[in-house]
């Protein structure tokens, strides 16, 4: 999986809309969306009392995660609440909300977010103001959210796809990652059948550059790829456990899987692991039987390389990887719920244990690029 961290700019919206992207191979700036057939074939039990509900938005000055809480069942159960003709009343209450909670939220960012989930509400339930609210948003924070918002339902927004995609080519850079711009290129030349005039100006030269996209795109997958199989040789748990137990089995990079490492004597970070890679076998050995205090020696047809815990326990502390001059530092400053790796060419990735239960890295690790 292709991923990049977003830029801070990108994330200040992260916590506030609901996205659905299907499988994006990079890390989105947004959360997922709640599945296209969430409770669909089942309906209400109890009918919420939407003026109560507005009521209390109100009283409490429409908090922008409550207003967007507000709109949960309006996802997941479209056509629920009817029509505007057929349910005017309620439809009534629930624009009303969206209208005080812009006015109670001037900051663009949450302005950016009301609109753009009220895009999503109107458009999963056939509302008119679905395309008002979604070029909204646009105006204020041209992301990839709004591509894929259009995207998961083209007919609900009505005739501005060219429109969307002029708007949000000027942001492609910021709040697009690099698989991202892609398909965005492929998707506006979808909605416009390939007459890219209906786009923006100069469209026809971005649309000729689409094959260096492919081989940046290329470069940095490659380069991730050689970071995951790298960890995998030469960190304890780095990279997916091997049935889920990295610590009697093994793991393997999580990159591409292609890297194995299997424990020594069912005893990984007592005894050691034994790595298969593309160049060859590594093998690893923990120091007085304890790499996760003690530290570890991992020799290959690279040379040796130390790891050393930088306190008392690896897990909680973090480590160095050197060999010579070259080191991977590894930092953490929640204990082990993330880590920072500084690469021997600089780069930083950013680690996660794969299970946040308290088993820190003996759960094994995804990374991204932290860049």
């Amino acid at each position: 999986m292709l991923r990049q961290r977003s830029t801070p700019t990108a994330c200040l919206v992260v916590a506030a809309l609901a996205l659905a992207p299907g499988c994006w191979l990079f890390k989105s700036s947004e959360p997922a969306k709640p599945p296209e057939d969430a409770g669909a074939s089942q309906p209400e039990t109890k009918k919420d009392d939407l003026a109560e509900t507005a009521a209390k938005l109100k009283e409490a000055g429409y908090p922008v995660e409550e207003s967007k809480a507000f709109t949960t069942k309006l996802q997941r159960f479209p056509g629920s609440k009817g029509t505007r003709d057929s349910n005017p009343d309620d439809w009534a209450i629930i624009d009303q909300v969206l209208e005080g909670a812009l006015a109670a939220n001037p900051e663009p960012d949450d302005q950016y977010t009301l609109h753009a989930t009220w895009a999503l509400v109107y458009g999963r339930n056939g509302i008119a103001e679905a395309q008002t609210e979604l070029l909204a948003a646009l105006a204020i924070k041209p992301t990839s959210y709004i591509l894929e918002t259009l995207r998961d339902r083209p007919d609900a927004y009505g005739d501005i796809h060219a429109q969307v995609c002029a708007g949000l080519r000027p942001g492609l850079d910021e709040h697009f990652l690099l698989e991202e711009q892609l398909e965005f290129y492929e998707q506006c030349d979808e909605w416009v059948e390939g007459d890219h005039s209906k786009l923006w100006p100069n469209a026809k030269k971005d649309y000729a550059a689409i094959p260096k996209l492919k081989k940046k795109i290329a470069a940095y997958e490659a380069e991730q790829k050689a970071f995951a199989q790298e960890i995998a040789a030469y960190f304890p748990g780095g990279g997916k456990c091997i049935d889920n137990a990295c610590e009697v089995l093994g793991w393997r990079s999580f990159w591409d899987e292609e890297v194995e490492s299997k424990c020594v004597s069912d005893d990984c970070f007592g005894v050691g692991w034994e790595s298969a890679t593309p160049k060859g076998p590594v093998s690893t050995r923990c120091i007085d039987n304890d790499c996760l205090g003690e530290g570890w020696k991992t020799t290959g047809k690279d040379g040796t390389w130390v790891g050393k815990c930088n306190d008392e326990e690896c897990g909680f502390s973090g480590w160095t990887v050197k060999k010579g001059s070259k080191a991977y530092v590894v930092t953490t400053e929640d204990e082990g719920r993330t880590y920072m790796v500084k690469t021997p060419k600089k780069k930083l990735f950013e680690c996660t244990p794969r299970a946040q239960s308290g088993k820190g890295i003996l759960a094994g690790m995804d990374c991204i690029d932290a860049e």
